[in-house]
């Protein structure tokens, strides 16, 4: 299942209090960048194997990428909702959200429109009312109709479904997700890891020395202790064994321990590779908030490479923010790029709606950014606020000696 666009309104702190995502290509395609920087769908439908976000601090990434994970994994990975998702602190009384997929499987567009509602005193979210619609598709389903209702039937309304079963926290999309349980596209999300140096993710082909070598190259040995006893799925947290060159001394170490011994960018970045190789495998969606976070620029541009490469046959999407504009010199397609303003509520465009006529592949985006076409810098007027500030209280602190 490939989610194709994504609309959720009633939201409190954005701009007209809505949020609007494509998951698809909005601009031509060129055949260099079929299977590296976007996978073909059916007739001219193609999805983007990378969505950023980018905006300055407090602009409003990480409660955008949150509400992403948080509807993905409701209508992609067969999640129920629930009053402590960060669903529940961006709206007041009710969320519609309208979001359409695509079964390969079947050849169909699913087209689900949910109403979500609050209650506050029983600590709750439940579906209010939903309708779910299918298109099947045909050599018609083009890029300009692809959206529109009136091709789609109707199929089922939630307050008619005469199912007892379906809990009140479970969308009536769960039952179709439930047919295809062996071929669902996971969810793997990083976001609550963005501050925090915590080894979460391990795999037992960790002890393959690719990953280990290219994050830290004076790591001669790193390892899961009794590996060959060691299962994944219990519940006994493994122990590591870390050897460094030129050292004949082995470190044991419990995973919390890690950060004593390893640095914050390479426990970050075995988190994230844990993941891309699921993700690889899987063929579903990866959000990580803020991906340069610990790391140097040419390990984002690897983890990049990873999406952006012929590498990527199951069509797996990276979804990332980031602060630092010359990480998107990496990213081809302007309409894949979301820019985020953040003045009185969050604004989310993309980039290729944001340059119009200057939206062009001879310049590198991040001298675009930095001509001031796009005010995704901080504000200079308060640079120099807090410049004179900072002169005025060193002036009283000279005096006060």
């Amino acid at each position: 299942m490939k989610a194709l666009k994504l609309i959720v309104k009633g939201l409190d702190n954005f701009e007209n209090k809505a949020l609007d995502i494509d998951f698809i290509t909005s601009k031509k395609v060129n055949s260099s960048e079929i299977d590296e920087n976007v996978k073909l769908l059916f007739n001219s439908i193609y999805t983007q194997n990378t969505l950023s976000f980018i905006g300055i601090n407090a602009s409003g990434k990480t409660t955008t990428l949150e509400l992403i994970e948080n509807l993905l994994s409701i209508y992609i990975d067969n999640q129920s909702i629930s009053f402590k998702s960060n669903l529940t602190k961006n709206f007041s009384n009710e969320l519609e959200v309208t979001i359409y997929l695509y079964d390969k499987n079947e050849n169909n567009i699913y087209m689900v429109k949910s109403i979500i509602k609050k209650d506050n005193v029983e600590s709750r979210l439940y579906f209010y009312d939903e309708d779910l619609y299918i298109r099947k598709v045909n050599k018609k389903v083009t890029k300009k109709n692809i959206f529109d209702i009136e091709y789609y039937e109707h199929e089922q309304n939630r307050e008619k479904l005469a199912n007892s079963y379906l809990k009140s926290e479970d969308s009536i999309f769960s039952a179709k997700l439930n047919e295809i349980v062996n071929k669902r596209n996971k969810v793997f999300e990083l976001i609550n890891l963005t501050d925090m140096n915590f080894f979460a993710y391990y795999l037992k082909s960790m002890s393959n020395e690719s990953f280990i070598r290219y994050l830290d190259p004076s790591i001669e040995l790193f390892r899961i202790k009794d590996e060959a006893e060691f299962n994944v799925k219990n519940d006994v947290l493994p122990k590591f064994e870390i050897k460094f060159k030129n050292s004949e001394l082995i470190h044991t170490s419990e995973i919390g321990d890690l950060g004593d011994i390893l640095s914050s960018g390479t426990i970050k970045g075995l988190n994230i590779f844990a993941n891309v190789f699921k993700v690889l495998v899987e063929g579903g969606y990866l959000i990580i908030d803020e991906i340069e976070n610990h790391l140097n620029k040419r390990i984002v541009s690897s983890i990049l490479e990873f999406f952006l490469s012929d590498i990527n046959v199951n069509g797996a999407t990276l979804i990332f923010s980031t602060h630092y504009i010359e990480i998107l010199d990496e990213v081809d397609r302007s309409d894949s790029i979301y820019i985020l303003n953040k003045e009185e509520y969050i604004s989310v465009k993309k980039l290729s709606e944001r340059l119009g006529k200057h939206d062009r592949t001879d310049r590198k985006k991040s001298e675009v950014f930095l001509s001031g076409i796009i005010d995704t810098v901080p504000d200079y007027t308060s640079y120099f606020r807090i410049k004179k500030d900072i002169s005025k209280r060193m002036k009283e602190a000279r005096n006060d000696y």
